[in-house]
């Protein structure tokens, strides 16, 4: 290629052909080949001007995601430095201004913070959202392209059925009005389960938005992951269901995964979960992205399981492998990891379970512990509302049989506010349930429990010793099976 005279339209071409050619390797082994390629080009004919600026060019446009890094380090690296002479001394400030607008949201980059104010006024930090995956979205209601990204999303978001989603949805606009507008029709129709909502806007431009995300134009879309990373960058609706797809079957694949593990170990034990990490930890330690994968997958998988070795497996997961090796997370992450820790240390199995000062279905105060039965007390936290909720009482009203001939008692407490909504609850639940709830909400339950989600089930013993907790009623059903465990 470089044997030809440098400066004929066949080089140009054959330049941008190789161009294309690497476009689709990883954007820091594009920008060593361009490296090596400039490097092979006489420096005295002054065409190395010509083929860093074709780089620059071509990535810069590439329909490619992420290609834009190698445009970013083309400028820095060879115009903006003086190494080269940019071509066009008229354009050389668009240079400046396209790096500054673009280094920091780069693909494979942490997110840049945005403090936003929401619809009361209160400022919102984008990276302390909780979820799974977050997509940002900004947007300006009057903008014709914006309308038809929206509509696009509205159509994925509505069927959408993965790992749950938020939409960060950012007004550029000042319109107040216009923007209330735009949520009612677009956004507040939106009822899906999965997708949660958070409209948010900068009337002021004091978050420096546009320089941090490249905003020159609206609409703009990115994807952001459980740690802030930018996974999808300048996405439209199409490319977020393709996006999502291959992320929620990475997800799927783990869960089989560890399912496979564990089901051929019983009975499990915690040192069982101990080991795997540990065989895990020894295989991806030094690759970020895969250690991340593999032990956010773990984590949530043993900290939705309802076994104690599961439970317990997620406590030395976090504390060894999150909290333990920091470097590889996001502030807001560790922040998170540490709270639900100390929310994990609050009733351990084998300490008597915290009492409560609550009133009963006659209105009276009694408490937790004058509730429980002479033998053996099933704890059952939960909301009417709440599906899982109401599954899981289904499924304890079936067993009841079982939990007599044990002699075991239910108490179920009710952790929301509507007293309509409870009553109507214990009219129609069992006989000989005992109910109860926080009626001036000065129990502390959820201080003293870790109710962040229902429903909840904790075992105890005449003593109100807790045998187990967070279990489900399969869990339960196994564990009166083994009579040494309530031994």
């Amino acid at each position: 290629m470089l044997s030809q005279a440098q400066d004929t339209l066949s080089v140009h071409d054959s330049v941008k052909e190789y161009y294309a050619s690497i476009a689709m390797l990883p954007a820091d082994t594009i920008c060593d080949r361009v490296d090596k390629l400039i490097a092979q080009i006489d420096s005295a004919s002054g065409n190395r001007a010509a083929a860093a600026g074709l780089a620059y060019d071509y990535y810069n446009s590439c329909p490619i995601m992420g290609t834009e890094a190698v445009s970013v380090y083309v400028a820095e690296n060879y115009f903006l430095n003086g190494r080269l002479k940019w071509p066009d001394e008229a354009t050389f400030p668009w240079l400046t201004t396209f790096v500054e607008f673009t280094k920091s949201s780069l693909l494979g980059r942490p997110a840049p913070e945005l403090e936003l104010k929401d619809a009361d006024g209160q400022t919102v930090s984008f990276r302390n959202i909780d979820s799974p995956f977050k997509v940002l979205y900004f947007y300006e209601p009057g903008c014709s392209s914006c309308a038809r990204y929206t509509a696009g999303l509205k159509q994925f978001l509505s069927s959408y059925d993965g790992e749950p989603l938020c939409l960060v949805a950012v007004n550029t606009a000042s319109d107040s009005g216009a923007w209330g507008s735009y949520i009612k029709a677009n956004f507040d129709s939106l009822a899906n389960p999965k997708v949660r909502v958070v409209n948010l806007w900068d009337p002021d431009a004091e978050s420096l938005m546009h320089k941090k995300y490249g905003i020159f134009t609206t609409p703009m879309m990115y994807l952001m992951d459980n740690q802030n990373i930018i996974i999808g960058r300048k996405i439209n609706a199409k490319n977020l269901a393709q996006l999502m797809g291959i992320k929620n079957k990475d997800v799927k694949d783990y869960l089989e995964l560890f399912d496979k593990i564990f089901s051929n170990l019983e009975p499990l034990m915690t040192e069982d979960v101990d080991l795997l990490a540990k065989d895990l930890y020894k295989k991806v330690d030094g690759d970020t992205t895969l250690y991340r994968e593999v032990f956010y997958n773990l984590f949530n998988y043993l900290r939705s399981g309802r076994q104690y070795a599961l439970q317990q497996g997620a406590v030395n997961v976090a504390r060894d492998y999150i909290i333990g090796e920091p470097w590889y997370w996001s502030e807001e992450f560790i922040d998170r990891i540490s709270y639900a820790l100390e929310k994990e240390k609050l009733n351990p199995v084998f300490s008597q379970a915290k009492n409560l000062l609550l009133h009963n279905s006659k209105g009276k105060l009694s408490t937790l512990h004058d509730e429980c039965g002479p033998e053996f007390t099933l704890v059952f936290f939960h909301l009417v509302s709440c599906e899982e909720c109401e599954a899981m009482a289904g499924d304890l009203i079936k067993i009841k049989s079982l939990l007599n001939s044990y002699g075991i008692r239910v108490v179920a407490v009710y952790t929301g506010k509507d007293e309509k909504l409870w009553r109507e609850f214990v009219k129609k639940g069992p006989k000989n349930w005992r109910y109860l709830w926080d009626k001036n909400g000065e129990s502390e339950m959820h201080r003293l429990y870790d109710l962040e989600y229902v429903p909840h089930l904790y075992l105890l013993d005449d003593n109100k010793t807790i045998i187990a907790k967070d279990i489900d009623v399969e869990t339960l059903k196994k564990i009166l099976n083994q009579p040494v465990i309530l031994q």
